[in-house]
């Protein structure tokens, strides 16, 4: 027997009251004889034994009755042996299906224990049980949301489903999926609630250290409507120590490539098991087709060592990259660790720009199709790669133009735009694609604000303010600060060594200005005193850079800098 609310039991001692009053009732009085007392006297020793009973039963009522009481606030709880035993109960399972459970045990995997576990436990369940249960997926994937008759039916459909599931990559987070257990409705005819739990015992997943979730968790189970209470199943028992190295994270920074075009991924090795690893071999598959081979170690226990590799996208369409790890270990199944590219012959652009000069040094077009590898007409140069394939249209062409066949819009020197086009470029933008901003002498400020901020639901996540600084005082100027390596936009510019970003020079440019519920945007570039100079925005699938200067040379000299092409 248990109890739900443990703190009452401290009232135990109150039982004493009943019997300190029966004591004190009985304490002998002074005597005072007095003439008529004589003809009383055999009247009242006749009727004294019958008080005395008549005391003693009062005391025990009273004793009775603090008894039940402090037991009522305490809630008892009795239960046998596992589930055996009473009936009516809602019975949930929760079955561990985390990657540890593959590692075998006497010959056989922790799973297949697992399952003879359950068809053990299933038998000890009444007729008049409901039947239940969730594997350990994210935060608890249910097989049955509602509560089944525990019938023979209900029992192997579960079965089934757990079988057809088995051994799984993702990480069990315990604490969020016995929440889960413990906060489902509970049927209304049922008179208590049993979580059954059937894991390998492994520490991971469990949250150890977070005391206080756990206490919020008991308190959960003693707050519930029914008597609740967790029984845990290792059906692992104490196991010797795994060797388990495994290869933890694959990352790149872009999976859309152009056709043989390098690039490097980085693959995250780390040892999760007890024993130190001295050496362990990498291997690299694009498709079918082994890449190269590297080695590893040693590795303490806990260490990680990340192995960069080098490679050339391969045809067009989708490949899987693959890692894969040779060492014997006791989990296999976390050696591989795949990622997805697609390949593409062209990467279609549209450069939307009005500017009447023939000269493409002395518009902005000119230099984004420099960068690009194209001329001012939009033929490749010789030495270009052939991977960007630029469309170049005026405003007015634009309004007619259909934008499905591109990927992403330029705006080199944002002109006014028609509520037509502006709705136009939404959609654009929220089916998928892309759209870089540049702000220059073309851009009127209560018009981008009207048509592209438009109060927080534009394509622009902040409004701007009036231009600042002066274009022709070459001696007035913000720097740009090196950017952070986490963003793909960005990532090559962070490396000052081979670039030159840290030298470019902004004489003048659009601040944004505040909004009345600014939202937290990326920065891709800031300046050197730390105000943004480009910002990423989200809308629908699609993306929108919005740039505070124009993309040729009358604000800046960023685009004679090394760093404008790989900025581009």
């Amino acid at each position: 027997m248990s109890f739900l609310n443990m703190a009452f039991l401290w009232g135990l001692p109150l039982l004493a009251v009943p019997v300190a009053i029966h004591l004190l009732s009985r304490r002998r009085q002074e005597i005072i004889k007095w003439g008529a007392m004589q003809f009383l006297l055999e009247s009242s020793i006749r009727r004294r034994k019958i008080w005395r009973v008549d005391d003693l039963i009062l005391m025990l009522l009273r004793t009775l009755a603090v008894v039940a009481l402090i037991l009522a606030l305490a809630r008892p709880l009795w239960h046998g042996s596992n589930l055996a035993g009473g009936a009516g109960r809602d019975v949930i399972f929760v079955w561990d299906v985390s990657l540890s459970m593959d590692r075998p045990i006497e010959d056989h995997p922790s799973f297949d224990r697992m399952l003879e576990k359950t068809q053990e436990l299933f038998g000890d369940l009444g007729a008049t049980d409901s039947l239940r249960g969730l594997v350990t997926v994210g935060r608890g994937e249910w097989l049955a949301t509602e509560p089944l008759p525990a019938t023979d039916q209900t029992r192997q459909r579960l079965l089934d489903s757990l079988r057809k599931i088995g051994v799984t990559e993702a990480s069990a987070d315990w604490f969020a999926i016995l929440s889960s257990a413990l906060r489902v409705n509970a049927p209304a005819d049922k008179r208590g609630r049993i979580v059954v739990v059937l894991s390998d015992g492994q520490a991971s997943g469990w949250r150890e250290q977070d005391s206080a979730g756990w206490q919020n968790l008991v308190l959960l189970a003693e707050s519930a409507k029914l008597p609740t209470r967790i029984e845990i199943h290792n059906i692992a028992g104490q196991l010797p120590p795994a060797n388990n190295l495994a290869v933890d994270k694959l990352s790149t920074p872009r999976t859309l490539l152009g056709r043989g075009e390098a690039f490097t991924v980085e693959a995250e090795l780390r040892n999760h098991g007890y024993t130190p690893v001295q050496s362990a071999t990498v291997e690299w598959f694009l498709g079918e087709e082994s890449q190269g081979k590297a080695v590893a170690g040693p590795l303490g226990v806990g260490q990680s060592v990340k192995i960069p590799f080098k490679t050339a996208a391969g045809k067009p369409g989708i490949n899987r990259l693959t890692c894969r790890l040779e060492f014997p270990d006791d989990l296999a199944k976390d050696n591989t660790r795949s990622l997805i590219l697609e390949t593409i012959d062209r990467v279609p652009l549209l450069l939307i720009d009005d500017s009447s000069e023939t000269d493409p040094l002395k518009t902005d077009r000119g230099y984004v199709l420099a960068a690009l590898g194209q001329d001012k007409s939009g033929t490749l140069t010789p030495d270009a790669s052939g991977l960007f394939q630029v469309t170049t249209l005026s405003t007015a062409e634009f309004k007619t133009r259909n934008l499905s066949e591109f990927r992403a819009l330029i705006f080199p020197n944002v002109p006014s735009l028609e509520d037509t086009a502006v709705a136009k470029l939404t959609e654009f933008v929220r089916q998928g694609g892309g759209l870089w901003l540049g702000l220059g002498d073309r851009t009127a400020v209560d018009d981008f604000n009207a048509q592209f901020y438009r109060f927080g639901s534009g394509l622009s996540p902040w409004p701007i303010a009036p231009a600042q600084g002066d274009a022709d005082k070459r001696a007035e100027f913000l720097t740009i600060h090196p950017p952070v390596k986490e963003h793909p936009a960005t990532l090559l510019l962070s490396d000052t060594q081979r670039l030159d970003i840290d030298r470019a020079k902004v004489f003048r440019r659009f601040p944004f200005a505040p909004a009345p519920a600014r939202v937290q945007v990326p920065i891709l570039l800031q300046s050197g005193t730390g105000e943004p100079l480009a910002i990423e925005g989200f809308l629908g699938r699609g993306r929108i850079l919005v740039q505070t200067l124009p993309m040729g040379i009358r604000w800046s000299n960023l685009p004679l800098m090394q760093a404008y092409v790989p900025l581009v």
